[in-house]
Formats: structure tokens, C-alpha cells, sequence
């Protein structure tokens, strides 16, 4: 038992180091460039849509079993 917590030990501080934040890095890298920088396009809008009021009144779905809530038309 105290081999096997050596190990997972000595593991975990391999895992959540250095090699973790350098995978972690490469991979937001790559996706932003292989998406096209969408973060620098939707900053903005997604900036705007928290920060204004939302007017518009909702009911909630009854055909949904997830509780959802749908706009209402008039």
C-alpha cells in the first residue's frame, strides 16, 4: 500500500505541473487559431448580452421535460 501511494504520489505531482499547464496552454493556442480567433468577434457581443437588461418576457415550456423557457410572441 505505501508503494502504491508512493507512486500515485509521485504521478500527481508529475500530472499537475509543468506538463499540465503547457498541455493547457498548447490546446487554447490551437483552438483559437484553428477556429479562426472567435474569441477576438464574440468578446464584445458576449460583454454586451451580460451586461444589458433583458425586456423580453418568458413562460415556461410545458412540452419540455428540461424546464426550459420560451419567448413569449405576440
Amino acid at each position: 500500500m505505501e508503494l502504491l501511494n508512493a507512486i500515485v504520489i509521485t504521478v500527481n505531482g508529475v500530472v499537475w505541473g509543468w506538463p499540465m499547464i503547457i498541455l493547457l496552454l498548447g490546446t487554447h493556442i490551437y483552438m483559437t487559431a484553428k477556429k479562426g480567433f472567435i474569441q477576438r468577434f464574440t468578446i464584445t457581443k458576449g460583454i454586451r448580452l451580460s451586461v444589458e437588461k433583458d425586456t423580453k418576457k418568458y413562460i415556461h415550456n410545458l412540452d419540455a421535460k428540461d424546464d426550459t423557457l420560451v419567448p413569449v410572441v405576440k
